[in-house]
């Protein structure tokens, strides 16, 4: 007996210099101007939990392997679990920008962005589980209210 489809996608910060974050997104050919968080499903993987999943959608799509990471929001949708992680350590760095073509003909490209231009261009479907990811970054950083006004905003009104 196989184990039911699921979709897990990470959620990756890099902090600059500047104390400023970046985070990991993904935009597809057929979707220019909305952002997804990096992962896929265990469709062609049916034997894998949702951990494994995650581990090997997010290596395959950036490079990188989670090692520490957190299980940030679930839910269900449309016959399937989503789940989204929020990586505390990964091995290996991401070399991007990175373009990968599905075997549907989708081109996805993968890409550090701004964390304040990812929130204005994020799917959807995706944000709770960003809005987790930044309550626990707020909750961390002191700095992240002066940084990121627009998402504390959010935050605040339950996104």
């Amino acid at each position: 007996m196989s184990k039911a489809t699921h979709f897990c996608a990470g959620i990756f910060l890099r902090r600059e210099l500047d104390g400023k974050y970046q985070i990991l997104g993904a935009t597809s050919s057929r979707f220019p101007n909305e952002v997804k968080l990096p992962g896929g499903t265990n469709e062609n993987a049916p034997w894998e939990d949702a951990d494994q999943t995650f581990v090997r959608e997010f290596s395959e799509e950036t490079g990188i392997t989670p090692v520490s990471f957190l299980t940030v929001h679930t839910e269900a949708a449309r016959g399937h679990a989503k789940h989204f992680m929020f990586c505390r350590e990964v091995n290996g760095q991401f070399n991007g920008p990175k373009t990968v073509k599905e075997p549907d003909g989708d081109e996805i490209t993968i890409k550090f962005w701004d964390l304040a231009q990812f929130n204005r261009q994020l799917f959807e479907n995706h944000r709770t589980a960003f809005m987790k990811a930044c309550i626990v970054l707020r909750g961390v950083d002191e700095t992240f209210s002066k940084f990121y006004p627009e998402i504390c905003e959010r935050l605040d009104r339950g996104y």
